[in-house]
C-alpha cells in the first residue's frame, strides 16, 4: 500500500467515525429533540414537560392535541387527577393539570414523574380513547 492509499484510508475512517458518532448523537437525541411517539402519533402535536425532561415541580403537564380531538389527563404517578383538577382550552385544543394548592396534587414528585393522558377524535367521544403516556423528572 502506497503512502498516498494509506492517507486515503485513514482518512475515509476518519469520515465514516465521525457519520457513525454524528448518527448516533442524532438517533439518542430522538432527532432534534422530537418524541417519536408524538411525532408519529396524528392526535398529538405536543406534550409538556418533553419526555424525560428535567423540570421544577410546580411545572404545568400539558397535552397539545391537534384539531378534532379532545382528552383528559387521568393520571400522574399513581394518583387519578379528577376531572376538576384538568383544564380543557378548546380554541387552542390544550388539556392542562397546574399543581398546587387545592389540587389533587400540591407539586410533583421531586423524582420521575409519569402521566397518562386519554384522548379522542370530538365526532367519537370518550368511549373509544386511546392512552398516551409519558415521563419526566422534577426537581
Amino acid at each position: 500500500m502506497t503512502e498516498r492509499q494509506l492517507r486515503l484510508a485513514v482518512v475515509a475512517c476518519l469520515v465514516a467515525a465521525v457519520g457513525i458518532a454524528v448518527g448516533g448523537f442524532i438517533l439518542a437525541d430522538g432527532g432534534g429533540g422530537d418524541d417519536l411517539t408524538v411525532v408519529d402519533n396524528p392526535a398529538i402535536d405536543a406534550i409538556s414537560p418533553a419526555r424525560s425532561a428535567e423540570v421544577l415541580q410546580q411545572e404545568v403537564v400539558s397535552i397539545d392535541l391537534a384539531p378534532g380531538y379532545e382528552g383528559t389527563i387521568v393520571r400522574i404517578n399513581d394518583v387519578d387527577i379528577p376531572p376538576r383538577d384538568v383544564t380543557f382550552d378548546p380554541t387552542r385544543n390544550i388539556v392542562t393539570f397546574d399543581p398546587g394548592p387545592g389540587r389533587i396534587l400540591d407539586a410533583l414528585l421531586p423524582d420521575q414523574n409519569c402521566v397518562t393522558a386519554l384522548y379522542w377524535r370530538s365526532a367519537e367521544g370518550p368511549s373509544l380513547a386511546s392512552t398516551f403516556t409519558w415521563c419526566f423528572t422534577a426537581a
